[in-house]
């Protein structure tokens, strides 16, 4: 039994540091969602499911990052988004797309969790071309 608990142990310690610098949240703004950021020192990764007009959308991100004080930091990046939704005119839509993005995240040292506020620009490709300028939103992620 004290085997089984040390392996446990060890395991979960494993895990542990193969799962640093995550962060897990929800996306609040024009479009609302959830996400998913790796945090690589001075880069991340960024994945956003958002909700819309009946449908998703997919959207990955690669973000440069610049540490301020107090735990502020400002990132930007690229990345592309694909989704499917119903348009104004009721009818069910595929779309292709290239994103940017532009924001300010706080991670206080009390507490595992980062607050955003950011602006995702879209250029829409399929189906038709077009700009897609709404996207402020809000974040809450926790990180470990």
């Amino acid at each position: 039994m004290k085997k089984l608990f040390v392996l446990i142990a060890v395991v979960m310690m494993a895990v542990g540091l193969q799962a640093q610098n995550w962060g897990v949240g929800v996306k609040f703004g024009w479009d609302y969602g959830l996400n998913i950021k790796k945090y690589t020192g001075n880069n991340a990764l960024e994945g956003v499911i958002d909700f819309h007009n009946g449908g998703f959308r997919a959207t990955g991100l690669y973000e440069w990052e610049q540490k301020l004080d107090y735990g502020f930091r400002v990132y930007y990046g690229f990345g592309a988004s694909l989704g499917m939704w119903d348009d104004d005119d009721d009818e069910s839509g595929f779309g292709l797309g290239i994103n940017g993005i532009l924001g300010v995240e706080w991670h206080p040292n009390a507490i595992p969790f980062t607050f955003a506020l950011d602006w995702m620009p879209s250029f829409q490709l399929i189906p038709s071309s077009g700009f897609w300028a709404k996207g402020l939103a809000f974040s809450v992620k926790y990180v470990w």
